[in-house]
């Protein structure tokens, strides 16, 4: 009796592990589909200058191929664009890297109405293993309306910095070098000190000129040989 119910006991260990096994394996897989597979995305880039880009990115971390796109509505624009006469959207993107990003410009939100705000895509497209993937997701603009964006810097503004810091450091090279001139506080005071000398000798030796000036006599005139004495 004890021995059957020890059997009946190690048995049920044994089912219970093994469904953990099992559903571990299931999890794992799951997990590892979902880390190795092309996720692409299409939403709108929002400028802070107001300016709307529509970008198209594969976050995956595979190719996607045969890519479509397809929209609850025409996606529409102030602009003189036929956004939906798109390469991308009449005949689909082949493939797509991951990491690569593909952006348009689509509008602005001067004059745009906030009906124009929302659309709805669906991204169908396949994996390397040629599993298919289905997305859909919205597209709002109602999202960034009243919204004070952060101003990210880019290269351009970058390398505008770099300039400004390159023209300040010119103000403080050495002269007639290519280096920067280094001094300690008490380099400037003895620099300083120089200076007021040399001004103070050069004071000086204008006002000893003007007044060697001053104290010469005047030099006669040098007589004219051929002019007479009237009296003579």
């Amino acid at each position: 009796m004890v021995t059957a119910i020890s059997g009946s006991v190690t048995a049920l260990i044994l089912f219970v592990a093994a469904l953990v096994a099992v559903r571990q394996l299931h999890e794992a897989r799951v997990l590892r589909e979902a880390q190795v597979r092309p996720f692409v995305v299409i939403d709108f880039h929002v400028l802070p200058t107001s300016m709307i880009y529509l970008r198209i990115s594969n976050l995956g971390t595979v190719m996607a191929r045969d890519i479509r796109f397809s929209f609850d509505r025409p996606l529409t624009t102030n602009l003189p664009l036929k956004v939906m006469d798109l390469q991308i959207f009449k005949e689909g993107i082949e493939s797509l890297p991951p990491g690569q990003v593909i952006e348009t410009f689509f509008d602005t939100f001067f004059g745009r109405a906030e009906s124009d705000d929302l659309y709805v895509a669906t991204v169908v497209y396949r994996g390397e293993d040629r599993r298919k993937f289905r997305d859909r997701m919205d597209l709002d603009l109602g999202l960034y309306r009243n919204t004070s964006p952060i101003h990210g810097k880019t290269l351009d503004d970058i390398h505008k910095e770099v300039e400004k810091i390159a023209g300040t450091l010119d103000d403080f090279k050495a002269g007639g070098g290519d280096g920067l001139l280094v001094l300690s506080p008490s380099d400037v005071v003895e620099r300083y000190e120089k200076f007021l000398a040399t001004v103070e000798e050069h004071r000086k030796a204008q006002s000893a000129s003007a007044a060697g000036s001053q104290d010469s006599p005047a030099t006669p005139l040098a007589s004219d040989p051929e002019r007479k004495d009237p009296e003579g």
